[in-house]
């Protein structure tokens, strides 16, 4: 799921592409689609030198672009967040998330890319996890010394 909010949560906002303004190039990966054979993405986003919008990348495949006039406020942001988001009606449990299996989904090779595409470690010491249901359900496990980072779980949450 892609969320964006360039007011730190106050105005702005939207989730995945009900946002306006996302200019899809790819037609063969798209966000917010569900990837059923696909074993790996290698996503990456970064701010365009030339045109300074916001491109999405699986690998070498441009997936899209988020014009720069979408985020006037992020020249010089200062935090980034990854999250994920799972829904079911009420009484029915909630659907798993990653490959169904507690903390064994993983984004591998994740690191922070600077202005000038100079690469750095995430600083382990500024890490925060937050989980609203609790291990049973769904996880977080930040690796990042390995440049790693496990989720997910088997969801079945009810709200019971």
């Amino acid at each position: 799921m892609l969320q964006m909010h360039s007011d730190g949560f106050q105005k702005t906002g939207c989730q995945n592409m009900i946002c306006k303004g996302f200019v899809q190039t790819s037609t063969r990966v798209t966000p917010g689609m569900v990837l059923d054979n696909l074993v790996e993405l290698a996503l990456s986003i970064y701010r365009d030198k030339f045109t300074s919008n916001w491109m999405l990348y699986n690998g070498n495949e441009h997936i899209g672009y988020w014009p720069k006039e979408i985020f006037n406020n992020m020249a010089d942001c200062s935090q980034v967040q990854i999250g994920g988001n799972v829904y079911s009606q009420i009484n029915l449990p909630s659907p798993p998330m990653g490959n169904g299996m507690l903390n064994q989904a993983k984004f591998e090779k994740v690191f922070m890319i600077d202005g000038d595409g100079s690469k750095s470690k995430v600083p382990v010491d500024k890490i925060t996890t937050y989980n609203d249901l609790g291990e049973d359900y769904y996880g977080v496990s930040p690796n990042f010394e390995n440049d790693m980072l496990y989720y997910g779980g088997p969801g079945g949450w009810t709200g019971i």
